[in-house]
């Protein structure tokens, strides 16, 4: 089996872009994958258990409300006859006295009447709040259950909401991860003779200028690169569907491994490459290290040839890279590989 180094780009960043939101429990592609195409049984499930929260509250609160209300009538009426003994008090002593202490009570036992409700109002005022919650929330569970229900899975939901934005915003870099592995599993079946280094990544200080379409190149990312005794194989990897393909406006895919391409083959083949590789010599001189540009669709494929470029499906992609003669040898392709994972 093929010798790799790196973890997959899209895979790593896909990550990075899930934690940077808050989302840590979907660790791989094929969770993320689990997670989409179940978000709406996990949607239904929620609701599913807050109704059954919702459903047993209810009964917890029926016998709840009728003993807090039994607990109120109790407390009113014992409030009620408190207060009535002690006015029945004021008038018998009223019927045994007279003058002023007679007109004296005769105020005490209309303030006690008058004041009576009050009074029976704050002795049960605490009761009568929670009785009144208890008996409002059971009117609600009872007559809007579906609300409830809602209401009670509300936060859980827009938890749930959260997440599939999340996943949704990111799902180019699902597509990305899922066709670079199928890429990485495909590159398996090569030799241990074969190194894969996935997401090479380069940057420079000085952008290398390419004359012939004029470009200055800062930088450059590959998804895999195959090293081997047939020389350098640049790949770019996409999992487009067949309206991708017709209608993507971004940067062109084969300019992309184009670049790559040129940039790769410019430091191994260079004075550029003095600082990476030093030239594999042979006795007849320096010898050349090819570097041929792939792009790999792991799902549908275009009709066009292009240039610079070979366009290969997964089946494809070994029984080419075999195709090519011996040109290194271990130590050669050793050397190739170390260079650039210096990089």
């Amino acid at each position: 089996m093929a010798i790799f180094h790196n973890t997959i780009g899209s895979l790593t960043v896909l990550k990075a872009e899930l934690q940077k939101a808050g989302v840590y429990d979907l660790l791989s592609v094929r969770e993320v994958q689990d997670f989409q195409s179940s978000y709406f049984n996990i949607r239904q499930e929620i609701i599913k258990e807050h109704g059954q929260r919702v459903s047993k509250e209810r009964a917890d609160l029926k016998p709840r409300t009728a003993a807090a209300k039994l607990e109120l009538d109790q407390k009113t009426e014992e409030s009620l006859l408190t207060i009535q003994a002690k006015i029945d008090g004021l008038k018998y002593k009223r019927e045994v006295v007279s003058g002023l202490y007679r007109f004296w009570l005769d105020i005490q036992i209309r303030f006690a009447e008058k004041s009576m409700p009050g009074r029976v109002n704050r002795a049960t005022q605490k009761l009568k709040s929670e009785y009144s919650a208890l008996h409002e929330r059971l009117e609600f569970v009872s007559n809007q259950f579906d609300t409830a229900v809602l209401e009670s899975a509300k936060a859980a939901l827009e938890s749930l909401d959260k997440k599939k934005a999340v996943v949704d915003r990111v799902s180019p870099l699902v597509a990305g991860a899922i066709g670079e592995q199928k890429v990485v599993r495909a590159l398996e079946a090569l030799s241990d003779e074969f190194h894969v280094i996935n997401d090479f990544n380069k940057t420079f200080r000085k952008a290398m200028y390419n004359q012939r379409t004029g470009q200055h190149i800062q930088s450059i990312q590959l998804d895999h690169v195959v090293i081997g005794p047939s020389g350098v194989f640049v790949i770019e990897t996409k999992h487009w569907s067949d309206d991708t393909i017709r209608n993507h406006k971004g940067f062109s895919p084969v300019e992309q491994v184009k670049r790559g391409g040129w940039v790769l083959f410019t430091l191994l083949n260079s004075s550029y490459g003095k600082g990476l590789l030093g030239k594999i010599q042979h006795r007849w001189g320096h010898v050349k290290i090819p570097v041929r540009n792939l792009l790999v669709m792991t799902n549908k494929m275009p009709r066009q040839d292009f240039q610079y470029v070979k366009v290969l499906d997964l089946k494809q992609l070994v029984p080419y890279i075999e195709y090519w003669k011996s040109v290194h040898g271990p130590a050669e392709v050793n050397s190739i590989v170390e260079s650039l994972r210096r990089t």
